[in-house]
């Protein structure tokens, strides 16, 4: 099953993108800067929520990099390995930012672990639908929560999630329905893009 774990990135894209995510996740941990948005001037927006973006489309993209033809032929079948381990990833790259940050900041930490199911959840869900595409989905929902998904500054709408601060529930539990329903999506759902058939 080597070539499985390498063909998906297994051993390259996956493990880079966790340090690479952990080490913004550091290094933006409490920052906030000012975004453009249709409802005030500026909105302010954590530069560790948009680190949490690229575990979502590491996830896509491991969940692309197959070889139809090899592996239908092949003896045994790695639909199920696929799931395990973008599902896998994602908690494990959750779980990392709470670990590593929770000493030094606790809020940045929680929060980024939230977002990470939450983004996560989208990407895997839309992913049998809309193939490699399904990685835009967590950014088009960022970029509308910034553009859109405040009734004043500091006061963002409910289903926004990702602008929520570390501890209101409705967001906690958003995140947890939307990696659970990315999670049911990827084991029910067949692969419905041309792409994905074999």
């Amino acid at each position: 099953m080597t070539w499985w774990l390498r063909q998906r990135g297994g051993l390259s894209l996956l493990p880079a993108t966790l340090v690479g995510f952990w080490v913004v996740l550091a290094v933006t941990a409490g920052t906030v800067v000012g975004m453009p948005s249709l409802v005030a001037d500026v909105v302010p927006a954590r530069l560790s929520d948009f680190a949490c973006l690229a575990v979502s489309t590491a996830a896509v993209a491991l969940l692309e990099r197959r070889l139809p033809a090899v592996e239908c032929a092949a003896l045994r079948r790695v639909d199920r390995l696929d799931v395990i381990l973008a599902v896998g990833f994602v908690l494990g790259a959750a779980a990392g930012a709470l670990v590593l940050l929770s000493a030094h900041d606790e809020v940045t930490a929680v929060t980024a672990a939230r977002n990470v199911l939450f983004f996560g959840g989208l990407a895997l869900a839309a992913h049998p639908l809309l193939g490699a595409r399904a990685g835009l989905v967590p950014v088009g929902w960022m970029l509308l929560s910034l553009l859109n998904g405040r009734r004043a500054s500091n006061d963002p709408y409910p289903w926004v999630i990702v602008a929520e601060d570390a501890y209101v529930p409705h967001a906690a539990l958003g995140a947890g329905l939307a990696f659970l329903g990315g999670v049911v999506a990827l084991v029910l759902l067949p692969r419905l893009t041309a792409r994905n058939r074999p």
